[in-house]
């Protein structure tokens, strides 16, 4: 049996991922995820989904995400903060940017 208490087991702690938009239709800011720092040091990820609200991914390793979280990561060519977030397909111009906020 595969167990996530080793990924959400307490830690250093959770923090908000917050999403802020800036387009041609107006602006948002929405909270995306929680970025989760584990017991044993390791980060993981629990992402809302932009196109359902319904929709969550639990992303225990980071990967090209691992950008979303740690600002000093380096960047993977051609993956913006805009397509990890789901809005990469969008017709018009949106400067996506986003904050950790401690819980």
């Amino acid at each position: 049996m595969i167990s996530a208490w080793p990924i959400l087991s307490p830690g250093d702690g959770m923090r908000v991922l917050r999403e802020r938009g800036c387009g041609p239709d107006g602006s948002w800011e929405a909270d995306r995820g929680l970025a989760i720092t584990g017991a044993d040091g390791e980060q993981c990820l629990v992402l809302g989904v932009a196109e359902s609200e319904e929709t969550t991914l639990l992303l225990p390793s980071l990967g090209l995400h691992r950008a979303l979280v740690d600002p000093a990561a380096a960047r993977q060519p051609g993956v913006t903060v805009s397509d990890l977030l789901g809005h990469g397909d969008r017709d018009d111009p949106a400067e996506i940017t986003v904050e950790l906020l401690p819980i």
